[in-house]
């Protein structure tokens, strides 16, 4: 316990390098770092975002489950269509949201063609399409349908408002970008905030370069992040805490138990 408070007193006496403090540090990095890859990449430039955007619609629609869809050149085509050997997953998306996601990535890839910036400048893109104005069609997404509702929570809000207010599939994936950066940036805000020990070293490992690029764009890594950072926050602060308070008990639970809804690969701190 004398050791618990002379680490706790010696991270109370280092608050701040030059007068800022780690917190302040993370808040402008990243605003700055979130905000102009959010509305600079590509839409379909994240990791996996196409995928990730079907998911999100799909969870949207309240359609959990994904159902089998067949795999031809490429392209994901009809179940009647496919073979009766496939196993690849997906399910029915909106034609113009998958049009513009598959076109960006390929484009900004230099698969298909030179990528044009702003989009909505491109005379072949349907980014100025509503939700649902150009039909659906069949998509394959095996690799983000094995995802739990819960990592796509903040795009989920950020799609239904979207659709709402009857803004065109573009500013609905913008829309989507920013509430999840959002959350992401309060939520790791509080957790460097909170956090006892080692507020610079989370600090910059929540804005290095590769995570402000993975959490901007629509991604399943945003609150897995937000939960690893809380799970080592909480684990700390329990840590060094003079006063194991019940509340602390249920925080650490409660997150111990979402992680690995998040990624399977956190199931051992169910232990």
């Amino acid at each position: 316990m004398k050791a618990s408070r002379v680490t706790s007193n010696v991270a109370r006496r280092i608050p701040s390098i030059a007068g800022i403090t780690p917190q302040a540090l993370f808040l402008v990095f990243s605003i700055l770092i979130g905000l102009t890859a959010s509305l600079t990449m590509p839409i379909g430039g994240g990791a996996d975002e196409p995928s990730h955007l079907a998911r999100v619609e799909q969870l949207a629609n309240l359609q959990i489950m994904p159902v089998s869809v067949g795999y031809a050149e490429g392209y994901a085509v009809d179940t009647a269509e496919a073979e009766e050997n496939a196993r690849l997953y997906g399910g029915w998306g909106d034609t113009a949201l998958y049009d513009l996601a598959k076109k960006g990535t390929l484009g900004f890839q230099g698969y298909q063609h030179d990528y044009t910036f702003p989009l909505w400048d491109d005379p072949e893109s349907m980014s100025s399409l509503e939700y649902g104005e150009n039909g659906t069609e069949a998509h394959v997404f095996s690799n983000a349908s094995v995802y739990a509702p819960l990592v796509y929570a903040p795009y989920i809000v950020g799609f239904l408002i979207g659709r709402i207010m009857g803004l065109s599939v573009f500013w609905m994936v913008i829309l989507m970008r920013l509430v999840g950066l959002a959350v992401y940036i309060l939520t790791a805000y509080w957790c460097i905030r909170i956090i006892p020990v080692g507020k610079f070293p989370l600090a910059i490992v929540a804005f290095l370069p590769a995570t402000m690029a993975s959490v901007s764009t629509v991604s399943a890594d945003t609150v897995t992040a937000i939960l690893a950072f809380a799970m080592v926050t909480l684990f700390f602060d329990f840590l060094l805490s003079d006063d194991i308070s019940t509340s602390r008990w249920v925080a650490l639970g409660v997150v111990s138990l979402l992680l690995p809804l998040a990624k399977m690969a956190y199931v051992p701190f169910l232990g």
